[in-house]
């Protein structure tokens, strides 16, 4: 490298070096004058207010008439027999390599609506 463009080259580095480090020094003066310019204002916080239980939840729900109606549609509601009574059967047919129609018959275990939405085919004996 000829000694003319390498002493350009030392010059901008110690220019870009020197810019850098007066930004670094006088951040927050800058960091105000573009928010001035570009007319954000500061962070707000909004202030918290205490609220009592008595005021967050509004309880006059659980007296209304359509959500009392709600518990006759509720025909079996048990933990422990979810999925456990059979609740209809599915035949599928089907046709072997061999020519041979062959038909299944499975059991339903769950219905739509419970925790295991899909039904679960039993095995029959």
């Amino acid at each position: 490298m000829k000694s003319g463009n390498r002493y350009i080259l030392y010059i901008l580095l110690v220019i870009l070096i020197g810019v850098g480090l007066t930004l670094y020094l006088i951040r927050n003066q800058v960091a105000d004058f573009l928010n001035e310019s570009t007319g954000m204002s500061g962070l707000v916080i909004p202030a918290r207010v205490a609220t009592s239980s008595k005021d967050a939840l509004d309880a006059s729900l659980f007296t209304n008439s359509k959500f009392l109606s709600l518990k006759n549609n509720v025909n079996k509601f048990d933990f422990d027999s979810i999925c456990k009574t059979p609740v209809g059967q599915v035949e599928t047919v089907s046709t072997s390599s061999d020519g041979e129609i062959v038909t299944a018959t499975q059991t339903l275990s769950c219905v739509q609506g419970n925790s295991i939405p899909f039904p679960l085919p039993t095995k029959t004996k």
